[in-house]
């Protein structure tokens, strides 16, 4: 069989072709810096790059997990669809994660710093977030 191009043909367009994913890439890790100060066109990134990944994962992936996994769903679990219950624990999973981690941080830093958005984490006082105990007479610290 006719190779189209010789081999140094073919690797200069590897190397064009990585070239062009380096500089693609880089403009896309830029533009957040660039317009940093719009939250909704943060949000709107964020949401497109999931659906992206999800997409990814769902229709290109997932097929072939089940694939994969057929023959020991059919002899050992009587045709129950492993594959697609280990993706969605894994969304589970993933969900458990963020909501204990990062909602449940934030909501500690919010109460913790009496209802405001931020709370400074580098004091050394030898106390923790809870600041309102009282020392003495009916004093507050």
């Amino acid at each position: 069989m006719a190779s189209w191009w010789s081999d140094h043909e073919a690797v200069m367009l590897k190397v064009i072709a990585l070239v062009c994913v380096f500089l693609a890439g880089l403009v896309g890790g830029l533009i957040p810096l660039r317009w940093s100060t719009s939250k909704r066109f943060l949000s709107i990134g964020n949401a497109l790059a999931g659906g992206v990944f999800l997409s990814a994962g769902l229709v290109h992936m997932l097929p072939d997990a089940v694939e994969g996994l057929d023959e020991v769903s059919q002899e050992h679990l009587n045709g129950f669809p492993l594959a697609n219950v280990i993706a969605c624990l894994g969304f589970v999973l993933t969900l458990f994660i963020e909501k204990v981690a990062v909602d449940g941080h934030d909501a500690v830093i919010i109460s913790a710093a009496g209802g405001g958005a931020s709370h400074d984490h580098g004091h050394d006082d030898g106390h923790g977030h809870g600041h309102g105990h009282g020392h003495g007479e009916g004093g507050s610290h």
